[in-house]
């Protein structure tokens, strides 16, 4: 009996309202497809849209590979510290000091006096000497000075020898290790320097003196001689000012 009576409730409504029921019905399961619809459709773009963000291309590809996706340009790091430029003005100024160390030094000796020389350089010719009353071949050159008047280095080296010559009197020889040596006689004395002593040009070796017995006859003056390479040379070659 309840059956019955159900079916035929059911039945009245279908009657009347079944229309519209179906309608509301038909709506619904539109809606509800819809929404799953673009839930679904929206997953994927979220998806492939990390994928893009996360396809960072960091190693060069090889040829032939397609690049996909948006390169990171890593900003260059600034430097943590300014160059050392001291310490590479400081090498090419050492650079430089050894360039000038290694040109050798012209040659030219500063006698620190006035040049009035009074008896030249004769070379291979004889010259005739008063006090000796001979004819003999003069290998220096007198320059005019006073007694006592200082003798300067004319130029670095190591006195080689310091003798007392029978004409030429107190004789004092630097080797300036260039090949050159330079000889200085007629002296007042032997004891301002000794023998192996390193000398610098303008150092005092001695004084002007009259110990030259063979040119006593002669003004008072010095006596100097040049040696290249063992070798008697005019000192006027190699005087400063001459």
């Amino acid at each position: 009996m309840k059956d019955k009576k159900c079916k035929k409730i059911i039945s009245r409504i279908l009657d009347g309202n079944g229309f519209y029921i179906a309608v509301i019905v038909c709506f619904s399961i539109i809606a509800v497809n819809g929404y799953f619809t673009l839930n679904h459709n929206k997953k994927p773009n979220n998806e492939e849209a990390s994928k893009h963000e996360m396809n960072v291309v960091i190693d060069p590809p090889e040829l032939g590979t397609e690049i996909t996706g948006t390169p990171v340009i890593q900003p260059t790091p600034k430097p943590t510290a300014k160059p050392d430029t001291q310490n590479k003005t400081a090498s090419v100024a050492s650079v430089k000091d050894d360039v000038q160390e290694s040109v050798p030094r012209e040659f030219k000796l500063v006698l620190g006096m006035n040049l009035n020389i009074t008896k030249e350089y004769s070379g291979n010719t004889l010259v005739y000497s008063q006090t000796l009353d001979d004819w003999r071949i003069h290998n220096g050159i007198d320059v005019s000075a006073k007694v006592g008047d200082k003798v300067f280095a004319g130029f670095d080296g190591v006195v080689e020898d310091i003798t007392t010559d029978p004409i030429l009197g107190i004789t004092i020889v630097i080797d300036h290790n260039n090949g050159y040596k330079s000889v200085y006689a007629n002296l007042s004395s032997d004891e301002m320097v000794k023998k192996g002593q390193s000398v610098k040009q303008g150092d005092v070796i001695s004084g002007v003196g009259t110990s030259a017995i063979g040119e006593t006859m002669e003004s008072t003056h010095l006596h100097i001689e040049v040696i290249k390479n063992g070798e008697h040379i005019n000192p006027t070659d190699v005087i400063a000012g001459a």
